[in-house]
């Protein structure tokens, strides 16, 4: 008896010990709208719980109580949910948001810019492969997707026109996605040129490429909002890890293949380039931006060292 009644102590100090460490490690946030309204605990569970028209209710009570930023607690973190645009731009600048959810590692390009790996890494670990990279990403190459952007926008409106006039409710989601799905399959062929450097037929060829990609985010997706499929193991077991594993591998095939025709365009341009003493200086004015797989094969790292083979594949 007195055995047990040891043992029942020990227990409820240790519980009592766990809460208030993991109450100690909310503290940082006492100071964020929200914090201390039911919202900070009940927001997942009543998404979860909603039907999407009622979700678009909730988020949109949310924005209007909450106009500047609030914060809400999912799993054992908090995530901070911001809505005023010149807080956005403090911290996507901050140097004290560099560091990546653990919610990355579901995505699994553990090699690739801004992702994870497995086992816990430093904040710079990415942030110095986007600085290496960032040459490629200019203003003179974001001008390229203006004419994408700006048909995507006309697209939008023209599709929603016709539902603006009823009083039949729509999802404004599936519309807001179809849209931006096809411009980026109408458009990839640009995409593809500024990170591979070589013209595709997207239409014909890519649009699988496509399906593939937004499927992976999906799956993402879901094991970030599924408990039980957080847990690599259980995760493994079920038909989402075999479709992920198919839709993985066809991804990382055609980007494989975009790679190998680069390389062997480099070299034939390098055997023009030994034939006509103006190559270069032709080459110089027809570049508009830099491409990003020639950033990876041939620039040198920090350390003087070149990527590997999958952290070129991430990357891409």
């Amino acid at each position: 008896m007195i055995l047990f009644i040891f043992l029942c102590t020990v227990i409820l100090i240790y519980v009592i010990q766990v809460i208030w460490t993991w109450k100690q490690s909310l503290k940082w946030a006492d100071n964020i709208p929200g914090r201390n309204d039911p919202i900070f605990y009940n927001m997942p569970l009543r998404m979860g719980l909603a039907t999407p028209v009622q979700r678009a209710a909730i988020a949109r009570t949310i924005c209007r109580d909450y106009p500047r930023l609030t914060c809400f607690l999912y799993m054992n973190e908090i995530h901070i949910h911001v809505n005023d645009p010149d807080l956005i731009k403090q911290v996507l600048t901050s140097p004290h948001c560099l560091k990546k959810s653990r919610d990355y590692r579901f995505a699994n390009w553990n090699l690739g810019l801004g992702m994870v790996e497995l086992k816990i890494v430093s904040a710079n670990a990415w942030h110095v492969t986007r600085k290496h990279l960032s040459p490629t990403v200019s203003g003179r190459a974001l001008v390229n997707f203006l004419p994408i952007f700006n048909e995507c926008s006309q697209n939008f409106v023209k599709v929603l026109k016709p539902k603006l006039g009823t009083k039949e409710e729509f999802d404004l989601l599936q519309f807001s996605v179809q849209c931006t799905l096809d411009s980026i399959c109408g458009n990839l062929s640009t995409i593809l040129a500024t990170l591979f450097g070589v013209k595709v037929n997207a239409l014909e060829k890519n649009i699988k490429f496509n399906e593939y990609l937004n499927r992976l985010h999906e799956i993402a997706m879901i094991r970030i909002l599924s408990v039980h499929l957080r847990i690599d193991k259980i995760f493994r077991m079920t038909k989402l890890y075999h479709e992920d594993n198919f839709v993985r591998s066809q991804c990382v095939k055609f980007s494989e293949e975009l790679l190998a025709e680069r390389k062997a365009n480099l070299k034939s341009e390098s055997a023009n380039n030994n034939n006509n003493e103006n190559y270069k200086e032709d080459s110089t004015k027809e570049s508009n931006v830099n491409i990003l797989v020639d950033q990876l094969l041939f620039v040198p790292k920090s350390d003087g060292k070149f990527f590997t083979k999958e952290e070129i594949r991430d990357n891409t």
